[in-house]
């Protein structure tokens, strides 16, 4: 059995990098690349020649978060420790892996995670296609444990360039939901949702994209609008007053998601399909103006 040295990774309460010694990354980076993604390794994605002495790289420390988050009850401590139930747990699948027969290639082979290749699956059942509520709901399956991964926008990305049968605007779908914020020194896209309450108010936005239809505010595109209220319930602090000088609403907003964010994204559809909302004891009723503006490229829809 394959030993470490010294603990490899940073502690997740500090940000502190650990010893690190070269031979012992390298160890664990090898180990990562045999197991399944869908077991919590990289799968032949980490590259040794990142390996520095005393420093964890982004993609290692990344990739040990999301191996003890899949095999592991509780939060990550984002390191591994000779002879400690992480590194046992590597080895172990490492040599179960080994010892697998490779499947056959398939045209789907790619997508690895668990979320994105049940939702996938299941989404072709009925025939070879995906159809735009079937798109909606594999978004759905990713954000329902809490936490969207980097290998999970992977492999929406990859459903997205690989499929030959989705219409544009399921392309466009996912683009927006994968976003520009993957964050590979932390391992997860802008998704945090790591709560009973931001799951029920992902759950309203994946209901409201299913039906976007309604709408009182024709210059909003729905797709976005949906989109950016799923960022915002994650990361609050993606609402962007732009050049509007809205500071005090701004700052309502940024409370209520971060506070409320189920009454932040119920309030945010129903202004949406309805043309009207409350917002506590608040009724939110925009003119006709503020109805028929359309935004400039700097400001998400979804913020107006």
């Amino acid at each position: 059995m394959p030993q470490l040295k010294d603990k490899v990774g940073r502690f997740a309460a500090t940000g502190r990098s650990c010893q690190n010694w070269k031979q012992d990354q390298e160890l664990v980076i090898s180990l990562l690349n045999k197991i399944a993604i869908s077991d919590g390794g990289a799968e032949t994605t980490l590259k040794p020649q990142i390996v520095v002495t005393g420093h964890a790289s982004d993609s290692l420390y990344s990739s040990i978060l999301y191996f003890q988050q899949k095999n592991f009850p509780g939060t990550p401590d984002g390191y591994i420790r000779p002879g400690g139930p992480t590194f046992s747990r590597l080895v172990d699948l490492a040599t179960k892996a080994a010892a697998k027969p490779s499947p056959p290639k398939g045209q789907w082979d790619a997508i690895s995670t668990p979320s994105v290749d049940a939702a996938l699956r299941k989404g072709l059942l009925d025939d070879s296609k995906l159809d735009y509520a079937e798109v909606v709901d594999i978004i759905r399956a990713t954000v329902a444990d809490g936490t969207v991964t980097s290998f999970e926008l992977d492999d929406l990305t990859t459903i997205a360039s690989t499929s030959r049968t989705l219409s544009p605007t399921s392309k466009k779908l996912i683009t927006l939901f994968v976003g520009d914020e993957k964050k590979k020194w932390l391992g997860v896209g802008p998704y945090d949702l790591n709560s009973d309450q931001k799951k029920l108010a992902a759950e309203m936005v994946c209901d409201f994209l299913k039906n976007t239809r309604t709408t009182f505010f024709p210059k909003l595109d729905p797709h976005r609008v949906g989109i950016g209220i799923l960022r915002r319930i994650a990361k609050p602090s993606l609402i962007d007053q732009d050049q509007a000088s809205m500071c005090g609403p701004s700052a309502l907003m940024f409370s209520y998601a971060s506070d409320k964010p189920g009454q932040y994204a119920r309030f945010a559809i129903d202004l949406y399909q309805k043309g009207q909302a409350s917002l506590g004891r608040l009724l939110i009723k925009p003119g006709k103006d503020v109805k028929n503006y359309t935004p400039p490229y700097s400001l998400d829809h979804v913020d107006c």
